[in-house]
């Protein structure tokens, strides 16, 4: 354990106290970050457990939530309370068990306690509540309502019927996040609520949202109520022409090379055709009648009466409302593309229009999906142009699914980049360390160097040459030129000036003597030098201390 820490100790020591700072103070940094990312990626995704509570109901829960340790989040308003989404099913049968909450929509629970000395008034008025709150529960069972309120106005009935008065309702729904209603499920909720209440009809239910937006509307107006119907058929209808031709252009051109536009025109009309025919040459005898009439001068007279039976023909004709009365049609399809290669290996495209014979192949492809008839007049139009993103539908996201995990796919994301960028900045910085500290450790290059532990080293630079000592030799710069000798364990530095003007720094020791010359070689070449023969020395005296820094720098370049 102690070799396989022995380099960063190592590595610790040689650290000034502000490198010793930073690093700590990076390492901090680090460490607070990947938690808060972490923190952040791992939260629950939180969903309404209640909504609509009072205050002491709401107080309830909380208390059953922290003692069943729980997390969750309370609204501003104190009414809604949220928890993990993996949680809110069976917390609500836990809170359904104890009789949580009691507030919100009550229903014929109301009934289940007797109450005694009820007066007339005050039974009516309960069933009145219980019913609205039965009405409100089923609604909130829908998937796109959060929540429901139901007013019902229930007139007492009258000895003469023309004193009646009609029941009335008023329902507001709170629609979850993102969703609606279509006129189909407004139209449906209208009905349930009309089947739920005696004597109620739909055109007297009004349904709004929680915005005041009006959700219904005016029943006893039909040609209102029928234009919106027939708007929604004929968008079917063309959503439907087009599907089947797009289909069938793109299993033969590819994804993303034609589009089709349809424009139906419906026939609403409502007409009755009665038509009786008559057919005289086909007339049947049903009977004849001989009468007698006597008297007279020429005596008695003979009277053939005779019945026939014409046939006759009753037809009546009710055509089907929303026929196709005509269409027109428009299909884009996208040309070829045809590559060629310059001397340079640059690749070009040059775009080639489709042929006349092709297009001719394709209209008739369509029509035939569509189903064009010629004696309505139909139109269909087939062109051939330039995509500029002939590749955008193909890539653009079709299901909602994608759309729901979008953000979380964000988060680890996000999550990714934070760690590579504290990656690189703690590489970086390390780097950066590495480059102001000897490659190898201080004990190593003093045996390398035959100086004992705690000698002097030499360095020198583009400004002169300075001497670094353990803590007692002060640095020896340009600045400092002695005339005598320098004495420092186990030799001595002499700085002198020459003739050129350059000074030369000599290191004098008993068994070598190490010279840096400005007009000789560079310092910087002297400097590599000299750690490549300490180094190459140290390798061979101490092997196994060489291989364990070997294997150090391996792994820092590996990981």
């Amino acid at each position: 354990m102690a070799t396989l820490f022995q380099p960063i100790l190592e590595l610790w020591q040689r650290l000034t106290l502000g490198q010793r700072a930073g690093l700590i103070l990076t390492i901090g940094i680090v460490a607070a970050v990947v938690a808060g990312a972490v923190s952040y990626t791992t939260r629950p995704v939180m969903t309404t457990l209640y909504t609509g509570l009072d205050q002491k109901d709401a107080a309830a829960v909380v208390d059953g939530l922290r003692d069943q340790d729980v997390p969750y989040e309370v609204s501003s308003d104190g009414s809604t309370i949220k928890v993990p989404k993996e949680s809110v099913n069976s917390l609500r049968l836990n809170f359904a068990d104890l009789g949580l909450p009691h507030s919100g929509e009550i229903g014929y629970e109301l009934f289940d306690k007797p109450m005694l000395g009820m007066t007339d008034f005050v039974q009516k008025m309960n069933f009145h509540r219980a019913l609205e709150g039965e009405i409100a529960r089923t609604l909130m069972e829908l998937d796109a309502v959060e929540g429901a309120r139901v007013h019902l106005v229930l007139p007492t009935q009258r000895l003469f019927r023309e004193d009646n008065k009609p029941a009335t309702a008023s329902v507001v729904l709170q629609l979850k996040g993102g969703a609606s209603l279509s006129q189909r499920q407004v139209q449906a909720i209208a009905n349930m609520t009309a089947y739920s209440v005696e004597g109620l009809e739909t055109e007297y239910i009004t349904i709004v949202d929680s915005h005041g937006n009006l959700l219904t509307s005016n029943a006893r107006d039909d040609m209102a109520g029928l234009s919106s119907t027939q708007l929604e058929v004929q968008n079917s209808i063309e959503t439907n022409l087009e599907r089947k031709a797009l289909t069938l252009l793109e299993d033969v051109l590819g994804p993303g090379k034609a589009r089709v536009k349809v424009t139906a025109k419906l026939n609403w009309d409502r007409s009755e055709r009665t038509t009786e025919n008559y057919d005289p040459e086909q007339v049947a005898t049903l009977s004849e009648e001989v009468q007698t009439v006597e008297g007279g001068e020429n005596g008695n007279t003979e009277k053939i009466v005779t019945n026939y039976n014409v046939p006759r023909t009753v037809e009546k004709y009710v055509p089907e409302t929303g026929n196709i009365e005509r269409i027109w049609a428009s299909v884009l399809i996208d040309g070829e593309y045809e590559e060629t290669q310059a001397e340079d290996g640059t690749v070009t495209k040059a775009y080639k229009e489709r042929s006349a014979e092709e297009l001719a192949k394709f209209q008739t492809l369509v029509a035939g999906a569509i189903g064009i008839d010629p004696t309505r007049q139909d139109e269909l139009t087939v062109l051939s142009f330039q995509f500029t993103e002939p590749e955008s539908e193909q890539l653009a996201p079709t299901g909602g699914g994608l759309m729901t995990m979008l953000p979380k796919i964000l988060e680890k994301v996000v999550l990714a980049v934070i760690i590579i960028l504290i990656f690189l900045l703690a590489k970086s910085l390390l780097g950066k360390l590495s480059e102001r500290v000897p490659a190898l450790p201080g004990s190593a290059m003093t045996t390398a160097a035959g100086l004992p532990t705690g000698a002097s080293a030499i360095t020198g630079g583009a400004g002169g040459a300075h001497l670094t000592a353990g803590s007692s030799v002060p640095a020896l710069s340009e600045g400092q030129v002695a005339s005598h000798p320098i004495g420092v364990p186990g030799g001595q530095v002499v700085v002198e000036e020459q003739n050129s003007g350059g000074p030369k720094v000599t290191f004098r020791r008993k068994d070598q003597n190490i010279v840096i010359d400005e007009e000789g070689p560079s310092v910087e070449t002297l400097k590599h030098q000299e750690l490549v023969r300490r180094t190459t020395k140290y390798i061979e005296e101490n092997p196994e201390n060489a291989a364990q820094i070997m294997r150090s720098w391996i792994l820092e370049v590996s990981s």
